[in-house]
């Protein structure tokens, strides 16, 4: 008699679905999406290479999302609001940026594809513009004070961890008002946010000329990372640019709550390149958004700048004070590795974190 054999298939219904096996199994497993290799990150994401990748980051591999918001599976609802997914971090928790509320979901049926609602506010980077100081997602001494030297455990320190930018005031306070205090707050990771203030010259070779103080000229790694070689990482070189809440083994233990931004190079891994649009891109949402990659400071404008990614989701490097309307934040926080989940992570079925 034939024999008949039955192959379970665990990609349907694995019970109970953990947040990053669902990601995982959308590319059949991690082998199949490291093999894969990395994308072209000198041009923009294409359809053709949309999908899921793989890179180090500071834990072990990340997997990470990259290309056409419409054909991705990476939409979450959590916490009352509505998230992109970024990635899987090395160590197994997932990085999501805001999208908006749950409620602006239930009232469309599907994600917020542009507009204000996919951001928390309108805000500057920082207020204040004219020390290397500012590009800090927190730097040495009160705002408006000079700072003096680069490193050290002093207020007169560029990149001593101290004040927060009004970067961090928002995303801090955003974070208080909705999530701190609330049943779900257990799902969130402490993970790192880089805020990587390296000079470009530390990581090119050249001749160092940058001195990250004061009002002196200074180029600043994701500069020569992303403008000038295309080659993003996910690693975050300086201890003391590697922002957590609690890990000060990895991390500073800086942060008072475990949110950030995107980086350039997230952005870039995820689709984005200098001078390009790119509103297919699951990252255009027709408004401007800061990230926390520090771009560079000009002497001769004396002006501090960060990357940014603009309006048609072309990525540049922009004033830390541009006018009000035109930059916004969005926030970016983890969620624990365990966490399970119903859905699809489409755009009318997403995922969504059961309690």
């Amino acid at each position: 008699s034939a024999k008949i054999t039955m192959t379970a298939n665990l990609r349907y219904n694995p019970v109970p679905l953990t947040l990053r096996n669902a990601i995982l199994w959308q590319e059949d497993g991690t082998s199949a999406i490291i093999s894969k290799g990395n994308p072209n990150f000198s041009s923009i994401s294409t359809e053709s290479d949309t999908g899921i990748y793989a890179m180090e980051d500071e834990y072990g591999t990340s997997y990470y999302y990259r290309g056409n918001k419409n054909i991705l599976k990476n939409n979450l609802i959590f916490g009352g609001f509505q998230w992109k997914i970024l990635r899987i971090n090395g160590d197994g928790s997932i990085r999501i940026i805001y999208n908006g509320t749950e409620e602006d979901f239930d009232q469309n049926g599907t994600m917020n594809d542009i507009g204000p609602e996919t951001v928390i506010g309108f805000y500057t980077y920082s207020s204040v513009f004219n020390d290397n100081k500012y590009v800090g997602y927190m730097y040495g001494g009160p705002k408006g004070v000079a700072s003096t030297q680069r490193n050290g455990s002093i207020p007169a320190a560029a990149n001593y961890n101290q004040t927060d930018s009004d970067a961090k005031v928002q995303l801090d306070l955003w974070y208080e008002e909705n999530i701190s205090g609330q049943l779900f707050e257990n799902k969130i990771a402490d993970n790192i946010f880089c805020n990587d203030r390296q000079f470009a010259e530390e990581i090119s070779g050249d001749e160092i000329e940058s001195l990250g103080y004061g009002q002196f000229y200074s180029s600043y790694a994701p500069r020569f990372r992303i403008y000038t070689e295309k080659n993003p990482t996910l690693k975050c070189a300086l201890k003391n640019d590697r922002f957590t809440t609690i890990d000060t083994i990895k991390g500073n233990g800086a942060l008072t709550y475990p949110v950030g931004l995107i980086t350039i190079d997230e952005a870039m891994i995820a689709g984005l390149i200098y001078g390009t649009q790119n509103v297919n891109n699951y990252l255009f949402v027709f408004f401007p958004y800061y990230t926390m990659s520090p771009y560079a400071f000009f002497d001769i404008d004396k002006e501090a700048t960060i990357w940014a990614i603009d309006y048609h989701a072309n990525i540049s490097g922009t004033s830390v004070t541009r006018t009000v309307e035109y930059d916004s934040l969005r926030p970016v926080i983890n969620l624990k590795a365990d966490i399970i989940v119903t859905g699809e992570g489409t755009l009318t079925n997403p995922y969504r974190v059961t309690e």
